[in-house]
């Protein structure tokens, strides 16, 4: 049976939604992990990443950027927060074609300090596929895990606290602590209190638009520390079960069915079954809508096995893995239509509709107009497109993952019955712009007018709970 919601004075004194150490997607936004969905550096963008600590303490966090066909791993570094700190870096592109992490902040990153002209990002974890060059790094997204804490006030975690003029007290003192293992001796358990900011910027567009990580809460009960470079602590580093808010339900102390990986636990809080979302596209103002979908523990599944609740393993030979999925879209007036196939793009490799990246950027476009002509971001690595009907300019739209056998994950409340969550594990938001088509004069001068906003994206979820079969 499914398990009540707790009362609100018992939330309050377990400090959040989920219970004691199991693994939460906390709605306040403050945790142990944090999701960057997307970054890009098309089309004149710049990202923009911020990570904030909330508390008294030195935190040791992992930052992972990943590229977005099969999150390929394409920088990491060791990051120490002081209490209170923000850190800030921006993706950029550069001469190469490739991505280039740039930050001018003092907080302490190992191995070493960014050059001043930013640190390129690497394709060593692609080189083999079929989609190769340095260009794909270009697009992708990041993941942000705490490691553990160090108290502030002695070596080697006081080496990263900020003097009076914001310098750290010895970045060069902390890399040795790394060396030597006094930071892996010395590190205590994560308590979470990060949140995170992306924030997309065009400035020769005039268009900027931001959205929030997404947080995990009580991911990890004991320190999980590694050096920088190395591929771990990952998303399959969970160590506490997880707990998933439906409404009014809650399931708790869930953990994976015997046989299963470990990542069940984060997929399951990522479950569902549909997305939902605005969009406008009019002539008039030369509207865009770019939806950014992104599997953030996809790569777990493809490139090993079981591969459910996906579809089908990662190919390096088409570097794709793809999985069907269904469309529905509404004017403002309540007029509806459901696409038939056919409308989906690029063509003509992908028949139907199906998504077959780790991030996905859905360009949609009016019927008859080209989809490159309409995306927002300028997505090459990620792009996907869906036409429109003509007069059918503005509302919103319902993509939905099939909830058959295969799209589904079965977790084991410990307490008799078995929860299936259906659909798949996705995050995301929906990106508009516009140009204000009306001449307006300033001081004489024709000023143009653009603008820019997202809105993350309003989910649905298909679980049921059923006694386990003896």
């Amino acid at each position: 049976m499914k398990k009540k919601l707790l009362t609100t004075a018992m939330l309050a004194a377990l400090g959040g939604v989920g219970t004691a150490h199991a693994v939460n997607v906390n709605p306040d936004g403050l945790g142990q992990v944090l999701l960057f969905p997307y970054y890009t550096v098309q089309n004149g963008f710049v990202t923009s990443v911020h990570i904030t600590n909330t508390t008294s303490q030195t935190k040791a966090v992992k930052v992972r950027f990943l590229e977005g066909k099969n999150s390929r791993e394409v920088l990491d570094f060791n990051l120490y927060l002081s209490p209170y700190d923000v850190w800030a870096g921006r993706v950029i592109g550069d001469e190469t074609g490739a991505a280039r992490l740039q930050t001018v902040d003092t907080s302490c990153i190992t191995p070493r300090y960014l050059a001043s002209a930013g640190e390129p990002f690497r394709r060593f974890e692609f080189v083999g596929d079929s989609v190769s060059e340095i260009e794909r790094t270009r697009e992708g997204y990041v993941e942000v895990i705490e490691m553990g804490t160090l108290d502030p006030d002695t070596p080697p975690g006081s080496y990263a606290v900020h003097d009076a003029t914001g310098v750290p007290d010895s970045c060069t003192d902390l890399v040795a602590a790394e060396n030597s293992g006094s930071v892996s001796s010395n590190i205590s358990a994560p308590t979470g209190g990060l949140f995170g900011s992306g924030h997309l910027i065009a400035v020769n567009s005039g268009i900027r638009t931001s959205y929030d990580a997404v947080a995990l809460d009580d991911f990890l009960d004991t320190a999980v520390w590694t050096g920088p470079g190395s591929l771990s602590p990952s998303l399959a580093s969970v160590n506490t079960f997880a707990t998933v808010v439906d409404g009014d339900e809650l399931y708790t102390d869930l953990g994976e069915v015997g046989g299963r990986p470990i990542i069940d636990r984060v997929s399951a809080l990522l479950m569902k079954s549909s997305i939902n979302n605005e969009y406008a596209i009019d002539a008039f103002r030369a509207a865009k809508t770019d939806w950014v979908v992104t599997f953030p523990t996809k790569r777990f599944y493809v490139n090993s096995s079981p591969v459910e609740p996906f579809s089908s393993p990662w190919s390096s030979t088409s570097s794709r893995s793809c999985d069907d999925i269904t469309f529905e879209y509404w004017d403002r007036e309540e007029q509806g239509r459901t696409p038939q196939g056919g409308d989906f793009s690029p063509q003509p490799e992908i028949q139907g509709f199906q998504l077959c990246n780790e991030v996905n950027t859905l360009t949609l476009h009016r019927d008859g107009t080209d989809a490159d002509d309409h995306r927002l971001f300028g997505a090459e690595y990620t792009a996907a497109a869906l036409a429109i009907e003509n007069g059918f300019d503005a509302g919103w739209m319902q993509m939905g993952f099939t909830s058959d056998p295969i799209h589904q994950i079965v977790m084991d409340d410990g307490a008799g019955s078995l929860v299936t969550f259906a659909g798949l594990p996705v995050i995301g938001f929906a990106a508009m712009s516009a140009v204000n088509s009306v001449s307006v004069e300033v001081d004489g001068l024709t000023v143009y007018s653009a603008y820019m906003g997202s809105l993350v994206h309003k989910n649905e979820k298909m679980i049921t709970s059923a006694p386990a079969t003896p």
